[in-house]
């Protein structure tokens, strides 16, 4: 049947008669199925709408006869929807975004499509045009693809490379006003053209392709044009972000090997001291066999003087003679010396009452100054500074827009939310840690401004090194030094490199000719060295090509390299979707996790094995009758397992092994998704969730459950508090909002509990306990340790 006025109203009063009233919320209405209005064979022979009046006038008052069948077919309801909501007056029509993401997809187009299409883009709404379809979508598709392909040329060239394959009335309003829109959107939100108003080539691309660009295009986080006026407000917010994480990153190492000097060096000297009590114990039983063997020696030369025929001997004198311009009373007298026993004893003696004391000193110093404290406030308050930073660039979770539709502006909404928490995390740290007779220093790119455009290019080169380089605070590896083979046979292409490359294999050459003592100043040979000179004049002219074809690249027919859109990459400032998050932040932290894991197991596994060892030897030194020694392998056992709690190698290494079960399964069902069900919110905001929460937990893992940028309102900052808690790295924190509950490790049940201060205070108190059980001589030694760790805060 053919599709004319009278078969739209008897298509319209089926719909009426079919279609049911909206009820409350909620309340289920049954389906009623319903014939198509019309098939696209009706409209393939267009001689059969010459004769049928036009269902609506056009633009210019008149229809040509070849157009009929088009403005038939446009007043038809789309046959393929599931559902239908009629509406009086366009007016009436419901705002959809609160349903779902509302899309437009263009292909070819005339009269009407023209003024829709020019609203759509102007909006910045999702829509996807198809190119080579001819119309009016024609047109705007390929000002798209030229605005795409880097530096804009002028409005006067785009005019002239536009596609304006129709002699339609349209054809003749398409002019420079159009171009000019075009061209001003690029400039107001250079992402539009690349996320939210796209376009595919119907020729060239396969239908994968077509597919991935439509689900990106209605997934994209970006949507809407920015309101005027907002200028780089999302960029910006976005570094201001990471200046607060790098204030808080760089003060969190230099607390950091304040904590560790602190605690290790309380550990050594505890070592020590009990290292010194059995020396002392050793030397002054030498002493006194060594006195006792003296004396018996002397008496039996006493005696042999009394025999008149030794009276010149060397050793004794008759008696009421002279000795030394001295006369004893009576008797024989020996010449005694000092020897090495009694000055060893002597240093000895002072170090058991020094040691003590230095140790002492430090631990109240890490008491007092909670370096451990700070280093985890201010890395736990930087890693959830960063998380927040990818929520928000992925609109995932609370800075979902659609939670935020109802405010009306919901982009603005979201940004305002992310402000309020990020200043929230950065002041909390403050609060409760560092102002505590500390304060952060700002250096590096915490100082740089971001009104000025050369700190701004500075800063987001700082964030893209920090983020690839020392991911969870990881640096990279020492580079190797090369085998000469690989120096010279890279030496001899470093043209064909580029300079970077010429320079990284000259520093390589560098630093393996200095480990060799080869060449005594390299620095000043890197110029010398050959291609150097080659490589630079290389890169010059390959700067000077591109930016030719940079220049003429309008100008060229062929745009096969031009349409294709550029590879993707991380900049860490704007929006980007799930498949960018997944790649440059999920897939590398699960990598990084792979590496981590082993290695904290192997550290772990080392210090077990020699804590064991040490208390073996101890049980050997009983069999073979040195209980003056037996104090010292155990105090040895106790530093490395000191050294364990102090790095909490037990709830780290389970905590990794969780993050990476957890960040494989999530991968696992990600490879399984088709690309339709990738791009969903639910699981957009799965993926974030879990990738984060990992990253989170293994940062508060590394911090000994001491990091928390939450403060404590109902604690203060008093010593009776501060006594409570040691003066260590141990102790317990929540967990963040988003993250799992990391209590305790499966295996072993050790919670973490217990860190610097609290292990510098046991190490001493066992040093005092082993060299306690020794006795003898030994128990001033002992004493003087256990008075002095009394005195420990």
């Amino acid at each position: 049947m053919l599709v004319g006025a009278e078969s739209q109203w008897a298509s319209l009063e089926q719909l009426v008669q079919m279609s049911s009233t909206i009820g409350a919320v909620g309340e289920g209405r049954a389906t009623k199925a319903m014939q198509f209005m019309y098939t696209p064979s009706d409209f393939l022979d267009a001689t059969k709408y010459y004769n049928m009046p036009s269902p609506r006038k056009s633009d210019d008052g008149t229809t040509p006869l070849g157009k009929k069948w088009e403005a038939h077919y446009l007043q038809s309801l789309f046959s393929y929807a599931t559902h239908y909501i009629l509406f009086q007056t366009a007016a009436d029509a419901m705002y959809a975004d609160d349903i779902g993401r509302v899309g437009a997809v263009y292909s070819n187009g005339g009269d009407f499509t023209f003024e829709r299409l020019q609203l759509r883009i102007a909006q910045g709404t999702p829509l996807v045009m198809f190119h080579n379809s001819g119309g009016v979508t024609q047109a705007f598709a390929s000002l798209q693809r030229m605005l795409m392909r880097g530096v804009a040329p002028s409005a006067t060239a785009l005019m002239a490379k536009a596609e304006v394959v129709s002699t339609d009335q349209w054809a003749e309003d398409f002019g420079l006003t159009q171009v000019m829109m075009m061209k001003e959107l690029r400039e107001r939100a250079p992402s539009l053209y690349r996320t939210t108003v796209v376009s595919v080539d119907l020729v060239k691309d396969t239908s994968e392709d077509i597919l991935e660009t439509i689900t990106a295009c209605f997934s994209a986080v970006d949507g809407g044009m920015p309101e005027l006026g907002l200028g780089d407000a999302e960029a910006m917010v976005v570094r201001s972000a990471w200046k607060r994480h790098f204030a808080h990153f760089e003060n969190a190492k230099r607390f950091r090997k304040r904590s560790v000097f602190f605690n290790v060096s309380t550990m050594f000297l505890a070592t020590l001291t009990t290292l010194a009590s059995v020396l002392f114990i050793h030397f002054d039983k030498a002493v006194k066999n060594d006195n006792s063997n003296e004396e018996l020696r002397l008496t039996n030369r006493c005696n042999a003087c009394s025999d008149p025929g030794n009276q010149d001997t060397d050793f004794c004198t008759p008696r009421g003679g002279e000795v030394d311009g001295e006369w004893p009373a009576t008797g024989c007298v020996g010449l005694h010396t000092e020897g090495a026993d009694e000055t060893a004893l002597k240093i000895m003696q002072y170090s058991v009452v020094v040691l003590p004391i230095v140790t002492v000193l430090i631990a109240t110093m890490q008491a007092r100054f909670r370096p451990g404290e700070k280093f985890a406030a201010c890395l736990v308050a930087a890693s959830e500074i960063t998380a927040e930073i990818y929520k928000y660039r992925t609109r995932a979770l609370d800075y979902d827009e659609a939670n935020f539709r109802k405010e009306g502006n919901a982009a603005n909404a979201a940004r305002q939310l992310f402000t309020a928490t990020v200043s929230e995390k950065y002041a909390n740290a403050l609060v409760s840690e560092v102002s505590k007779g500390g304060a952060l220093r700002m250096k590096g790119p915490t100082n740089l401004s971001l009104n000025d455009e050369e700190d701004t290019m500075k800063l987001d080169e700082a964030v893209l090194s920090h983020m690839r380089n020392k991911l969870l605070d990881n640096c990279p590896r020492k580079r190797k030094p090369p085998t000469p083979k690989l120096v010279y046979e890279t030496e001899e292409t470093p043209s064909s490199q580029g300079i970077g490359h010429c320079r990284s294999i000259c520093s390589n050459v560098e630093y393996f000719f200095t480990c060799c003592g080869v060449l005594p100043r390299p620095s000043s040979c890197f110029c010398r060295l050959p291609g150097v000179k080659r490589a630079e004049q290389s890169v010059a002219k390959a700067a000077e090509k591109v930016l030719e074809e940079a220049r003429t690249a309008f100008d060229d027919d062929d745009d096969d390299e031009e349409d294709k859109p550029s590879d993707r990459y991380d900049d860490m400032v704007t929006s980007f979707s799930l498949e960018d998050y997944v790649d440059y932040r999920t897939r590398p932290m699960a990598h990084h996790f792979e590496n981590v894991a082993p290695k904290l197991s192997k550290v772990l596994q080392l210090l077990e094995l020699l804590a064991i060892l040490s208390t073996s030897s101890a049980a050997i030194l009983g069999i073979f009758r040195l209980p003056d020694w037996v104090a010292l392998p155990i105090a040895i056992s106790t530093f490395f397992s000191a050294l364990i709690a102090y790095f909490n190698l037990y709830q780290r290494t389970a905590v990794c092994n969780a993050a990476v079960k957890d960040l494989h399964g999530l991968l696992t069902k990600w490879e399984g998704l088709s690309l339709v069900n990738r791009r969903t919110r639910q699981m957009k905001a799965e993926a974030v969730d879990i990738t984060e929460s990992s990253y989170i937990a293994v940062i508060i893992a590394k911090c000994g459950g001491l990091g928390s940028s939450k403060s404590n309102d109902d604690g203060d900052d008093g010593d009776e508090e501060d006594g409570k808690k040691g003066g260590g790295d141990g102790g317990e924190a929540p967990a963040p909002a988003h993250a799992p509950s990391w209590n305790a490790c499966p295996k072993c049940g050790y919670d973490g509990s217990g860190g610097g201060g609290t292990v510098g205070q046991q190490m001493m108190g066992n040093a005092a306990i082993a060299t306690a059980a020794v006795g003898g001589s030994s128990r001033v030694a002992s004493n003087g340790i256990s008075a002095a760790v009394a005195t420990v805060p």
